[in-house]
């Protein structure tokens, strides 16, 4: 099992794993059929990334949001799903539109799905 990371203003891969979008909202001009998994439970709320958009917060401080975030029981179902896909031998790669992974919803589910 791999977990990869990219961001969906990149070219995606067509093969190589099982593309996850954690995003809340679908992206503009992003093709369905590059995606093969959508699980909007797992983007960051509105709150959170408009706050993180504005530059309202620090990047320490989104990573701290977000985790809280995850504990929430419909979320924390939704990454028990990908640790158990991840389990049974699918490599996974989580897209957001976020630029730089440390700093993205993608990057902090890695973190989790490989801590956990």
């Amino acid at each position: 099992m791999v977990i990869r990371t990219a961001s969906i203003k990149d070219p995606l891969p067509a093969q190589g794993g099982l593309r996850i979008l954690v995003t809340r909202k679908w992206p503009r001009g992003l093709p369905r059929e590059s995606i093969d998994l959508w699980v909007k439970e797992l983007g960051g709320t509105a709150e959170l990334m408009r706050d993180y958009k504005k530059k309202k917060i620090s990047a320490s401080s989104f990573h701290a949001r977000y985790l809280a975030e995850a504990s929430d029981p419909g979320r924390h179902a939704a990454i028990q799903d990908l640790q158990r896909r991840a389990m049974n031998g699918k490599d996974l790669i989580l897209l957001c539109d976020g630029e730089d992974e440390a700093e993205s919803v993608r990057g902090v589910l890695k973190e989790i799905l490989e801590t956990h």
